[in-house]
């Protein structure tokens, strides 16, 4: 298993909006986990933890804060996503469970122990260019990705390459839904059009306006 830093799972922490960074670990902490069969092994980052559950089972446990009504709502929302995302390219759900004497839930997800993307690419600089093969296979692997979510009526809405994990193998694993939104009314995201705004060009692609917002862009989704 390869060390980790902060970096490597900084996405997975919380930043997605409703997660306050640094939580305050209650007494009950270790407690909660245990009880549920997972052994701390060290923190990854705020809120992220790698633990064991036997001797060579690694995963990822995400801390949030569900105190507040709208905080348990969405932590909610991203569980019933990442139930439904079971897909080869994916960070695959495990478990979850509330600890609600300290109003702390936790997801278990897959572990990812090639960390994410940028920090493959900050390795590489030492070794050199990317073969063109390797990029075009990990680009074919996220368009899969993609087009599984898509299928299943979901928006990730934060894209980007911390968001991109790699496993010990090297295989994609799209990660953290977070920001994602489950499309009501069963809108097929093939039938949809998009209008993606960039400094140099507009591109459209179809219907009535949407507007979905993300830290980053904002996407009309006509329909």
């Amino acid at each position: 298993m390869g060390d980790l830093t902060m970096h490597d799972y900084h996405k997975l922490s919380g930043d997605s909006g409703y997660s306050d960074g640094s939580i305050d670990q209650p007494p009950s902490f270790n407690e909660v986990l245990q009880k549920h069969g997972y052994t701390i092994k060290e923190e990854l980052g705020r809120g992220v933890f790698l633990v064991d559950k036997g001797e060579a089972n690694h995963f990822v446990v995400k801390q949030m804060n569900s105190r507040a009504r709208n905080e348990l709502d969405t932590v909610k929302k991203e569980i019933k996503i990442l139930k439904e995302m079971i897909h080869g390219y994916i960070v695959s759900y495990v478990d979850s469970f509330e600890d609600k004497q300290s109003g702390l839930s936790y997801i278990v997800m897959e572990y990812c122990a090639g960390g994410d993307l940028p920090k493959k690419m900050e390795t590489q600089k030492e070794k050199g260019f990317f073969e063109e093969q390797q990029i075009l296979d990990w680009f074919v692997q996220i368009c899969l990705a993609l087009q599984y979510i898509h299928k299943n009526n979901v928006l990730h809405r934060d894209i980007r390459s911390e968001n991109v994990f790699l496993t010990e193998d090297g295989y994609i694993n799209l990660g953290d839904f977070g920001c994602s939104k489950m499309l009501e009314r069963q809108v097929l995201l093939e039938r949809n059009l998009l209008i993606i705004m960039s400094p140099h060009r507009q591109v459209l692609l179809e219907r009535n306006p949407l507007i979905i917002k993300s830290p980053h862009r904002q996407v009309l989704l006509e329909r």
